[in-house]
């Protein structure tokens, strides 16, 4: 088995942002990572990541590892 994986992708309030593999920003409406993140992006996110992991998995969209056949 073959698996493809990258950062996961999540939604919270106004944001989508990609989490994980070093990565920690928000993205643009074409999937792309903002060139300079806005302070308040940081602001905005703060409670998401005071959660645990099984409350961040909800607002997650998409991303991660997916297995190739």
């Amino acid at each position: 088995m073959i698996y493809l994986c990258g950062a996961r992708i999540y939604k919270y309030g106004k944001w989508t942002f990609e989490y994980g593999m070093a990565a920690f920003s928000p993205l643009t409406k074409t999937g792309d990572p903002y060139k300079r993140i806005p302070n308040k992006f940081y602001k905005d996110t703060k409670e998401w990541l005071g959660m645990n992991e099984d409350d961040q998995e909800k607002y997650r969209v998409g991303g991660g590892c997916e297995r190739l056949q």
